[in-house]
């Protein structure tokens, strides 16, 4: 009788150091996460339609291609006077969904009003039947006093999605899968609780 209710408290406590390891570690992937507060995202699909080629490109306008490619980003110094900006995707495949990610610095507090995914016509000719994809968002300033430059430094990314999930998510679902396996190894090994505790 008294060695069953040893077990127990062994068991129990044992269960216990599990739960605050566990809690440890959500709190800490919880504060790693308010690093993404400046991430906005969008996931879209291209409709079927002919676009315009990935060779035609001009300098001036934002651009993004993925030709031969499932992930392409660029950096853009983007008005925040609540303007229409687009960044034209070049390349896309008709039918297939796709993840834009807008990322700036808590450095620039601006606020984004809207984002969204477009199909236009590539020109205004009326002959031209070609089409052009675009992404575009609209960004005003959230500071005071109010930002000095016109204009703000924004990251885009376009990636294509795949089984549900962004293919530049991979790596990163490959890397905590990898932690997680290492961790359980270890602490199957050493007691993780006890040497965090005493850290």
């Amino acid at each position: 009788m008294a060695s069953h209710q040893i077990t127990q408290r062994v068991g129990s406590k044992s269960t216990m150091k599990h739960i605050l390891l566990s809690q440890r570690i959500i709190a800490v992937l919880l504060a790693i996460s308010g690093v993404l507060a400046n991430t906005e995202s969008l996931v879209f699909r291209v409709p079927e339609g002919e676009y315009s080629s990935a060779e035609l490109t001009t300098d001036n306008d934002p651009l993004l291609v993925l030709k031969n490619t499932n992930r392409a980003i660029g950096r853009f110094e983007v008005p925040i006077d609540n303007t229409r900006f687009e960044v034209e995707l070049k390349g896309v495949v008709p039918g297939d969904t796709y993840q834009a990610k807008f990322c700036w610095t808590a450095a620039n507090p601006v606020e984004i009003n809207e984002i969204g995914f477009a199909v236009d016509k590539s020109s205004s000719l009326p002959q031209d039947k070609t089409l052009k994809s675009v992404v575009y968002l609209q960004v005003s300033g959230n500071s005071y006093p109010e930002l000095r430059s016109p204009t703000v430094p924004i990251n885009v990314s376009v990636a294509a999605v795949r089984f549900g999930i962004p293919v530049d998510m991979y790596a990163t679902i490959i890397y905590i899968a990898l932690l997680m396996t290492l961790v359980y190894l270890l602490n199957s090994h050493y007691d993780l609780y006890t040497m965090l505790r005493n850290f």
